[in-house]
């Protein structure tokens, strides 16, 4: 029987993977060619993009991976810039921090799980991996956040 349940857990698990990488497979050509259809005319990136660029997204879908293998629909809702000035590390890729601010009919499961690191793909910017979290708002229910650095 354990045999059986372990053979049945590896094929879930191996199915969801395949989902996941399905949902990004392709998604670079894809973002590359419809990237002129949504107004943008420098390419935005996960890595280097600011809160201007990411703007430009609101009320797109994103897909997130959530930690028990299944798929989050959420829209961007806002992208705040979270400026560190002259004490910002030369070094670092972006030119400044970025918050993004999405909704999600399943953002209350989501803070159940607490935070973690998943996939999260959208048809401009491709796939990346991110730290998800939820913050709660002021009227009930939460949002999701992503901070990037």
């Amino acid at each position: 029987m354990q045999k059986n349940t372990q053979l049945n857990r590896r094929l879930f698990i191996g199915g969801q993977v395949a989902l996941a990488a399905s949902v990004g497979f392709g998604a670079s050509a894809f973002a590359l060619e419809n990237q002129s259809s949504f107004g943008l005319e420098e390419q935005v990136s996960w890595r280097t993009g600011t809160a201007d660029q990411f703007a430009k997204l609101i009320n797109q879908q994103f897909t997130a991976v959530t930690p028990n293998g299944g798929l989050l629909q959420m829209k961007l809702v806002e992208a705040i810039p979270n400026s560190s000035g002259s004490a910002r590390p030369k070094h670092l890729s972006r030119q400044e921090g970025v918050s993004l601010i999405f909704e999600s009919d399943f953002a209350e499961d989501l803070a159940a799980k607490g935070h973690h690191i998943t996939s999260v793909w959208n048809s401009v910017l491709g796939e990346s991996k991110m730290f998800l979290g939820t913050i709660p708002r002021r009227s009930g229910g939460y949002e999701i956040e992503v901070i990037l650095n």
